[in-house]
C-alpha cells in the first residue's frame, strides 16, 4: 500500500490535472500526467501509473478530448477505489490501535 505522503501527493496532482483538464491546457495536462506517472511509479500504485501514461498520450494526439475524458474518468474511478481501501485500511488500523491500547489499560488495572 502507497504511504500517506505518496497518497496526498497523488491528490494534489491529479487536482492541478484537473484544473488543467477544465482549463484545455494541453501542455499543463501533459506536465501533470507526466508527474502523477513518475509519483504513482514510485509509491508502487501501477494502474493509476498506467492511466497517467495514457493521459499524457490522450493530450499529444490531435487532442481528442473525448478520449482524454474517458481516461480521465478511468483515472477518478481507481482514485475513488484506492482512496476507500485507503481509508478502510486506516480505520481499522485505528480500531486495533484503541482496542489494543483498551485491552493494555485493562490489563493495568488488574
Amino acid at each position: 500500500m502507497p504511504s500517506r505522503q505518496i497518497a496526498l501527493q497523488v491528490g494534489l496532482q491529479i487536482e492541478r490535472l484537473a484544473e488543467a483538464i477544465d482549463n484545455r491546457d494541453s501542455a499543463s495536462i501533459r506536465a501533470f500526467a507526466s508527474r502523477l506517472e513518475m509519483t504513482a511509479a514510485h509509491g508502487g500504485i501501477y494502474e493509476i501509473e498506467s492511466v497517467a501514461a495514457d493521459i499524457k498520450k490522450s493530450a499529444t494526439e490531435n487532442g481528442d478530448l473525448i478520449s482524454l475524458l474517458q481516461t480521465v474518468n478511468q483515472l477518478m474511478s481507481l482514485c475513488r477505489s484506492a482512496q476507500k481501501v485507503h481509508a478502510h485500511t486506516s480505520f481499522n488500523r485505528d480500531d486495533v490501535s484503541s482496542e489494543c491500547s483498551s485491552k493494555r489499560s485493562g490489563e493495568d488495572d488488574e
